[in-house]
């Protein structure tokens, strides 16, 4: 497979409710989103990063630059692409784990969807779902707290019933 494009979309995403923590509250996402076109298929990956280096060091902005002058053209230059690859071609670069497994997560996608392969199966899962928490983040108080972590309670047990 080769690397033909790579499209970065910016989104900015409204929060269900704002999500406070000891560095700040967000009540808006700024997402880092990548496109991977190749000669096979397209792929899509996230960037995880927050929008300020506030939490930890990388951030969207940072990050996208890393991918646009450093990480993404050692990847075009590659005759061959494979998700497998991606983490020995960028292994020159130090750091900037979020930026490289963005484009890590959009590679092996398209790689995958080319294949037809389910992104479960080539992680060997067994399950048509998984459980998974929340962050809830800091509340106002400890009732607060309560209140929140016992409203996603309620919602777990009811979408458990419907499966």
């Amino acid at each position: 497979m080769r690397l033909e494009a790579v499209e970065l979309r910016r989104v900015r995403m409204p929060l269900v409710a704002p999500f406070r923590t000891s560095y700040g509250t967000e009540g808006v996402r700024d997402l880092l989103l990548l496109r991977a076109i190749t000669d096979e298929c397209d792929g899509w990956g996230e960037c995880c990063a927050l929008g300020e280096p506030l939490y930890t060091p990388e951030y969207a902005d940072g990050c996208e630059h890393v991918l646009r002058h450093h990480l993404l053209p050692r990847l075009f230059a590659a005759p061959t692409l494979t998700g497998a690859a991606v983490a020995e071609l960028l292994r020159p670069v130090q750091g900037h784990r979020m930026a490289r497994a963005a484009i890590e997560m959009a590679v092996l996608d398209a790689e995958l969807r080319a294949r037809r392969e389910p992104f479960v199966r080539h992680l060997g899962g067994v399950r048509e779902t998984v459980a998974c928490g929340v962050s809830v983040g800091i509340q106002d108080s400890v009732a607060g707290l309560v209140d929140v972590v016992e409203g996603y309670a309620e919602l777990d047990t009811r979408s458990a019933v419907r499966r």
